[in-house]
């Protein structure tokens, strides 16, 4: 997923003035929800004329939602003969900004992570609240998640954007290596102290094995900070570092302690390949993954048998990931009621009827979590054992949670990218002095360019 890199800073911008500077787990019972997709109102003058939409998807020429978008299109062309959908491939966040700047931007637009709000804070979104108010009905609004739902949503900007799906986290690991080691299969008993004996148990030097890899994403560490019982961000105060404090510290402290001190945890230096590719040999028996990558694990490969389980809880609770793509408006688009139409489709169970067998992804509705597992074990045969349902469980059990971001993303995430190489992935400086320290230049770096 991709961070925005653009660094003008002002709240607001003009468009030609800018420049880019184990165990099957039970379900628990579902909220009451709208049954069925026709939970919004198109406005009744969509339709009526001819209309060409560019929408930019989700991720490169070479993912499965080329298929699935152009699918999609064809769909909503059935709903709107005189709408014409022209789904393009991801071109990234700096170029979908430079045509916005230049006035040639794409009706609709996805984006992920920090990227959404930092163009929030721009003004170069259109504030979808009134649309909302007008179309939505109150019972697809309540089958969000919450969390989710309220990422997009900002008191300067009102709200930018809506979910585009719903993405969670699962240890996915090598069911050869736990037998031959003797180790039993994770479960949802599992919490940091038996993950760490797993991992020690399931590494041979030697044999060039280890147990986890933990070269994990800003996302993946979000929530296990969260479920140690702390931030990256303050809460209530998002211009301040809260990772330099006791809970953040010793999540990381666990993790370069798994890669440096019992070395557990495969090292930058013995890697050969991404973690999916080491995954898929055994090299490393466990990772922490999305199910926005499942497709992505497939393509790896795997040579032996695998299976999924819920993330280990963390020293205070358990915690999980809920991805931040979304779906947005450009300010100045000149078909804003079509814009609109089409967003609207992307929440509707037509579309995801489409999306979820060719794509694998995760739908953002609550009412269809249930579905979803059924859907990839009858449309993909590598997925028929597998336990999918450690995806829905952190969504209907309502502990998920957003990436956290700083009020100047785009500059401060830098600062604590370099803090957690420097001391949990290369072991070049001690953790808890490298953290303070960044924290230090977050706080300052926000009173430089905010004066606060």
């Amino acid at each position: 997923m991709l961070q925005n890199t653009t660094t003008t800073h002002s709240t607001r911008v003009s468009r030609r003035a800018a420049v880019l500077g184990g165990t099957a787990l039970p379900l628990v019972a579902l909220a009451a929800c709208a049954p069925g997709g026709r939970a919004t109102d198109a406005p009744s003058a969509v339709g009526t004329r001819e209309v060409t939409l560019r929408w930019t998807t989700w991720q490169g020429a070479n993912s499965p939602m080329v298929d699935a978008s152009s699918k999609g299109a064809a769909l909503f062309a059935q709903k709107y003969p005189k709408v014409k959908v022209t789904p393009e491939p991801d071109p990234g966040a700096e170029k979908l900004f430079a045509e916005m700047v230049a006035g040639t931007a794409a009706d609709v637009m996805g984006q992920c992570c920090a990227t959404l709000p930092t163009w929030a804070q721009k003004g170069i979104l259109t504030n979808l609240d009134p649309l909302v108010k007008r179309d939505w009905k109150d019972t697809l609004v309540k089958d969000f998640s919450e969390v989710q739902y309220n990422y997009f949503w900002s008191k300067e900007a009102g709200r930018y954007a809506v979910p585009m799906y719903m993405g969670t986290s699962a240890l996915y690991y090598n069911k050869d290596r736990f037998t031959r080691a003797g180790v039993p299969f994770p479960d949802d008993t599992w919490d940091f102290p038996k993950w760490q004996d797993a991992m020690r148990r399931l590494t041979n030097i030697n044999q060039e094995q280890w147990g986890f890899y933990p070269r994990i994403s800003r996302g993946t560490r979000n929530f296990l900070v969260n479920g140690g019982g702390g931030n990256l961000v303050d809460p209530k105060d998002d211009t301040r570092a809260v990772f330099d404090q006791a809970p953040a510290l010793a999540v990381f402290q666990w993790l370069r302690d798994r890669t440096w001190q019992d070395n557990s945890a495969i090292q930058r230096g013995q890697e050969a390949g991404n973690s999916r590719e080491m995954f898929a040999r055994g090299r490393v028996a466990t990772i922490i993954d999305g199910s926005f990558e499942l497709q992505t694990v497939l393509r790896a490969g795997p040579d032996t048998d695998w299976d999924l389980a819920l993330i280990p809880k963390g020293f205070k609770e358990r915690r999980n990931r809920a991805t931040v793509d979304g779906w947005v408006i450009w300010k100045e688009v000149k078909n804003k009621d079509e814009a609109w139409a089409l967003i609207s489709f992307l929440q509707s169970d037509e579309w995801w009827d489409v999306n979820m067998p060719i794509t694998a992804q995760q739908p953002t509705r609550i009412s269809l979590q249930a579905k979803y597992p059924d859907v990839l074990k009858r449309s993909h045969s590598a997925f028929a054992g597998k336990n999918m349902n450690v995806f829905t469980h952190p969504v209907i059990n309502k502990y998920v949670g957003p990436q956290e971001n700083w009020r100047l993303d785009d500059l401060a995430a830098p600062i604590y990218e370099k803090a957690w190489t420097d001391a949990v992935v290369d072991n070049k400086v001690a953790v808890a002095d490298a953290f303070k320290q960044a924290a230090a230049e977050i706080a300052n770096l926000h009173k430089q360019q905010l004066g606060k």
